[in-house]
């Protein structure tokens, strides 16, 4: 084993020098890939040499050269390369980042759970790195960590870790929240059957949204949709239900011996849950048949868009749902040219632009609406004479740094151990919150 454990160090390391020594496609895939993950903003902020440390690692083991993986590149481009390097090379594709709470911790062997997918990792020291400070890593600290497999049932840590601290659950969901920002084609990256079903969730929540609404794309004042917006969560819960085969009216009794455990266990996991009885015992009915304890988080419309005159949503079975407050506006300006050279075109393009919640979708749900007034629209307002619409409006997006390809929406289902805690950690901040309203007004604290 820790023969193997070295060889698989020096194998990444011995990768990373061909890509500092390697020109032509590796070197130009190198800065493409560096730019586009620095333009991401990232909520987890690496500081000096860790921040290059986890990109070039990121590269290794994510990065596409000429079609292919950085490191399937570098196997072919090796013609002296050993049958043992080559399988472990093969092996690097279960390679992935994630967020790990510190279950156990030996002198050289930790036990990491992965937060998102609760799956187990038993983890070596890498032997090429300065372990110093991850050797004082104790059980429940939170690791931002990028995993490379050395075989089958052991691990290493590709890179350094970033190490988070032992958070309490406000801060653990703001991790996990930034973790799905910097990674989003990694939310579930070593359980694909979670992704699977969370996918499949979009899709459902986009069939029933037109179901309900009659079609993908809806505008009505803010505080009508939030109205809506129950009914339609509350449908679902119905729908699915009947999906199920559950029967209207089941009581908590019905249910408790159902599942063959006690009214007050049941109870228990409602409360849990954060539920209402009435909903939560059929959620709980739903949840207990399910065998992957995936659960689709409830959709909350913020208060700025219930003060929305005209807000649009539109759905996609795969971008998920959006919201715009200013789509009419929007659609008002393309379907008048006179229009096009105004500040408020101009700003308003900008906006759907730079904005990371106007998604890809979005424009090209636009483009299909009014595919000649929005190339008319962007030639004028970017200065593009010669700018197509067809031809140029995804390599605009992308020098706007919006992914072309879909990522895991908010509405996707997830992790029942996510969403409660999720829940808890809203729980506790509004507990905190109840708490300091209550304090004397004269205790404000320093400077005042």
């Amino acid at each position: 084993m820790e023969d193997l454990l070295v060889r698989s160090a020096q194998l990444q390391q011995t990768v990373r020098d061909f890509v500092y020594e390697t020109e032509g496609d590796v070197a130009t895939a190198l800065e493409q890939y560096s730019a586009e993950q620095l333009a991401r903003s990232p909520k987890f902020q690496f500081q000096g040499n860790q921040q290059m440390q986890w990109l070039l690692t990121r590269f290794i083991f994510e990065g596409d050269v000429t079609g292919q993986k950085l490191y399937q590149h570098f196997a072919e481009q090796t013609s002296t390369l050993e049958e043992r390097d080559r399988s472990l090379l093969k092996n690097w594709q279960r390679s992935f980042p994630g967020l790990f709470v510190v279950i156990e911790a030996k002198q050289n062997q930790f036990e990491l759970m992965n937060w998102l997918t609760a799956k187990r990792y038993s983890v070596q020291l890498n032997p090429l790195l300065d372990n110093r400070q991850i050797a004082r890593i104790t059980p429940d600290e939170i690791l931002l960590s990028y995993l490379q497999p050395v075989d089958a049932e052991n691990w290493m840590f590709a890179t350094e870790p970033m190490l988070l601290g032992k958070l309490g659950k406000p801060k653990l969901a703001v991790a996990v929240g930034n973790f799905k920002h910097d990674f989003p084609d990694s939310i579930y990256g070593d359980a694909p059957e979670l992704l699977e079903e969370a996918w499949q969730s979009v899709e459902s929540y986009y069939q029933e949204f037109i179901d309900f609404f009659g079609g993908n794309q809806i505008t009505m004042p803010g505080h009508q949709f939030g109205q809506k917006l129950q009914e339609f969560q509350k449908f679902i819960t119905e729908k699915r239900l009947a999906a199920a085969g559950l029967e209207p009216g089941q009581t908590l009794d019905d249910l408790a011996e159902k599942a063959n455990i006690s009214k007050e266990e049941l109870l228990e996991n409602i409360e849990d849950m954060g539920l209402a009885p009435a909903a939560a015992e059929k959620v709980f009915a739903q949840n207990a048949r399910s065998q992957t304890q995936m659960t689709t988080p409830t959709v909350q419309l913020p208060d700025a868009l219930k003060r929305s005159q005209r807000l649009t949503v539109l759905v996609h079975p795969r971008w998920g749902q959006v919201f715009l407050p200013d789509f009419e506006d929007f659609v008002e300006i393309l379907q008048n040219p006179e229009q096009y050279a105004s500040p408020t075109a101009g700003k308003l393009v900008q906006h759907y632009l730079k904005d990371e919640t106007v998604s890809t979708f979005v424009w090209h749900h636009l483009a299909s609406l009014y595919p000649n007034n929005l190339e008319t629209l962007l030639r004028t307002v970017l200065e593009r004479s010669d700018f197509n619409l067809s031809r140029d409006l995804d390599s605009l997006l992308a020098e706007f740094h919006k992914p072309l390809k879909p990522t895991l929406p908010e509405i996707a289902s997830v992790p029942l151990h996510l969403h409660q805690l999720f829940e808890a950690a809203l729980t506790e901040v509004y507990q905190t919150k109840k708490k300091a309203k209550k304090k004397p007004a004269a205790i404000k604290g320093f400077g005042s």
